[in-house]
């Protein structure tokens, strides 16, 4: 038998799909509300550090993410801790939950690829995650202009979207991880 049509028909739906069941699921609301608590207490105590040096310091932004104050590690070291824990629950969510839902034969039942399901579900899980960093880069940056009294430099901006692309990247490895 010949498949016809594109493998790649349906991928947009499904994740679409996804990406809204996890926007509103109260299991991803409280994830990202334990991921924002750390993030935020993580920088705040970063800010505390380095209050006392922001003129000295050209690369002021980039030491909000990698400070450390002794009880608490660095934004970055939560980010590397929680991010994979995120991303394996997304990913083990997305096709546990089909299952759980007994709506998984369903989906299968339909003329749609099973590549184009799991890359739904992928894409779906990635658009979830690239709005949560994005909103936390944000939020992390407001947070230290308001704080340090000092904007960003163009430079300093270019390196928070290179980590910031850089974490998305392995996020992504570990939510593929997850779905495989």
């Amino acid at each position: 038998m010949k498949r016809e049509g594109s493998p790649l028909k349906g991928v947009g739906t499904i994740a679409i799909k996804e990406a809204a069941d996890h926007m509103t699921s109260a299991r991803m609301h409280l994830i990202m509300l334990l991921v924002l608590l750390t993030a935020a207490g993580s920088v705040w105590a970063a800010i505390g550090q380095i209050r006392v040096t922001t003129a000295e310091d050209p690369f002021l932004f980039l030491k909000l993410l990698t400070t450390a104050r002794d009880p608490l590690p660095s934004f970055a070291s939560f980010l590397g801790f929680l991010l994979p824990l995120v991303a394996i629950a997304l990913g083990f969510d997305g096709i546990n939950g089909e299952f759980g839902k007994r709506t998984m034969s369903r989906i299968l039942a339909q003329p749609i690829y099973r590549d184009a399901v799991l890359f739904g579900k992928f894409f779906g899980g990635m658009l979830v995650l690239a709005i949560a960093l994005l909103t936390l880069w944000l939020l992390m940056v407001g947070l230290g202009i308001l704080m340090l009294g000092l904007p960003p430099s163009g430079a300093d901006v270019g390196r928070g979207l290179a980590y910031l692309a850089v974490t998305l990247v392995y996020t992504g490895v570990w939510l593929a991880l997850a779905l495989a």
